[in-house]
């Protein structure tokens, strides 16, 4: 299920230098290790990775397309990081198409 917003393909392993936020934070997430030695949140689970850009490789349209990925799995984790306050101002033109992905997968996610 995983999906890389940059390349447009299913593979979204990290491939830059600076790329391996989601990596550190997957492993939060669900990592097993040497029998118990480390142990994430949910050792379990089964991780999906939507990968984006960010910088000058990122997009609104990579983000769009990785929100709306959202609906398809049963719990998000977004790591993101705004420089101003109220950048992600859901009242603005520019943000709609984010809080309308968020809003699809908040009605449409875990079979409804």
């Amino acid at each position: 299920m995983d999906f890389d917003a940059i390349d447009l393909d299913d593979d979204a392993f990290a491939s830059g230098d600076l790329d391996y936020h989601g990596t550190a934070v997957a492993g939060i997430v669900g990592a097993t290790f040497g029998g118990g030695d480390a142990v994430g949140v949910a050792p379990d689970v089964d991780l999906t990775a939507f990968r984006i850009g960010f910088g000058f490789e990122g997009t609104d349209e990579q983000t769009v397309l990785a929100l709306q990925k959202m609906q398809n799995v049963d719990i998000v984790n977004n790591s993101w990081g705004y420089d101003e306050f109220f950048i992600d101002n859901k009242n603005e033109a520019d943000a709609a198409p984010f809080f309308d992905a968020i809003s699809d997968a908040l009605t449409f996610g875990r079979d409804g």
